[in-house]
C-alpha cells in the first residue's frame, strides 16, 4: 500500500523510517539482494523531520531525516525516489506481536512491534 496525497504530510513528519539503498553498501546488482539474507542488507533507520512537499506521489519528494546513531546536527535531505533507493518504509502502526519471553523461553508473551508501510512501489 502506498501513502496517498490526503494522508502524506501529517503522516510522514515525526515518523520512523527504514531505508534501503544500493549506495549504502551494495553494488546495486540484482543478485546482491538475496532475500534469504534480508537481515544483513544495509538498512538505515531514523526519524523523518521534514518533507519537501505534501504530495508523496511526486518523484522529486525529499525528506529531511535524522539517522539512528548519528547526531541531530548530521540530519540531511534524501531523495525518496532515487534510482539507487530499493526500499523506503514509513512507520504505520504499533501492534502487539507474540514472541518468546526473554525470561522464560517456553512462555509466549505480547511484545510491542512497529508495522511499516512502503512508500515506493
Amino acid at each position: 500500500m502506498v501513502l496517498t496525497l490526503g494522508e502524506s504530510w501529517p503522516v510522514l513528519v515525526g515518523k520512523r523510517f527504514l531505508s534501503l539503498s544500493a549506495a549504502d553498501g551494495s553494488d546495486g546488482s540484482h543478485d546482491s539482494w538475496d532475500v534469504e539474507r534480508v537481515a544483513e542488507w544495509p538498512w538505515l533507520s531514523g526519524t523523518i523531520r521534514a518533507v519537501s512537499h505534501t504530495d508523496v506521489t511526486k518523484k522529486d519528494l525529499k525528506v529531511c531525516v535524522e539517522f539512528d546513531g548519528e547526531s541531530w546536527r548530521k540530519r540531511r535531505w534524501i531523495e525518496v525516489y532515487s534510482l539507487l533507493r530499493r526500499a523506503f518504509l514509513v512507520e504505520h502502526n504499533l501492534v502487539l506481536a507474540e514472541r518468546k519471553s526473554p525470561e522464560i523461553s517456553e512462555r509466549i508473551v505480547q511484545w510491542p512491534a512497529i508495522m511499516y508501510k512502503p512508500l515506493l512501489d
